[in-house]
């Protein structure tokens, strides 16, 4: 009802997205994709089309860099890009990511879990000092 009342109301078309983001990912994508047309620095809409991408498993795509852009407080864009990083086994950039969103965010669970799950991997394969350096932070 939203949108046709006001067919430039970018929240309506990144609310539909992020509704549709479990259920039909293509639907997720498009609206998502309206609401950046409707508002270039919507650091949500970005954030939720990257999780689509993600889902998709079409890392390339993924939009946080544009989501953090927008918004450079974003925890969860943050968070989200770390978990890129992470299926791509950059486990250095995903931790780093998982600090920042943390520092944004001091109580974000997720966050922290994400950090030492990958963390421990970066350190199976021979950087270890990321375990340090969590260790220093924290």
């Amino acid at each position: 009802m939203a949108i046709k009342l006001d067919p430039k109301y970018a929240s309506a078309y990144y609310n539909r997205g992020n509704a549709y983001l479990d259920s039909d990912t293509d639907k997720a994508i498009v609206n998502c994709a309206q609401a950046i047309k409707l508002n270039a620095s919507y650091s949500n809409a970005y954030n939720c089309r990257g999780n689509a991408y993600f889902n998709l498993k079409d890392t390339k795509k993924a939009d946080y860099n544009m989501a953090i852009k927008s918004d450079p407080n974003s925890a969860e864009a943050y968070n989200n890009r770390g978990n890129t990083y992470a299926v791509l086994e950059d486990y250095k950039k995903a931790v780093v990511d998982y600090i920042k969103a943390i520092s944004l965010k001091h109580d974000y669970a997720e966050a922290y879990a994400n950090r030492g799950k990958d963390a421990r991997k970066a350190c199976e394969l021979g950087s270890c000092d990321l375990l340090q350096k969590i260790a220093d932070i924290f």
